[in-house]
């Protein structure tokens, strides 16, 4: 099981960003790995990377999902978190 962190990439303000944290945090075995949120204007490290991407999805320094959330996203996300 990988142990790295989660990280959500997105703006507060952005409703895809705010779905996909809901919709990651609705699926128990995600939910109990944790989903830290990164706001992007408060990383410019991230910023030249993810502008305009968000919101995007981080298992440690590996982007594991990007754009809105849909039927594959929390199996390929729990998948990842297994591998």
């Amino acid at each position: 099981m990988t142990t790295g962190p989660l990280r959500l990439v997105g703006h507060s303000d952005c409703e895809l960003c705010i779905d996909l944290h809901a919709h990651l945090l609705a699926d128990p075995v995600i939910a109990a790995h944790g989903v830290e949120w990164l706001e992007l204007p408060e990383h410019p490290d991230l910023v030249a990377l993810y502008l305009f991407r968000v919101p995007v999805l981080l298992l440690g320094e590996r982007e594991i999902w990007q754009g809105p959330a849909d039927a594959d996203t929390c199996p390929h996300v729990a998948a990842a978190l297994r591998a």
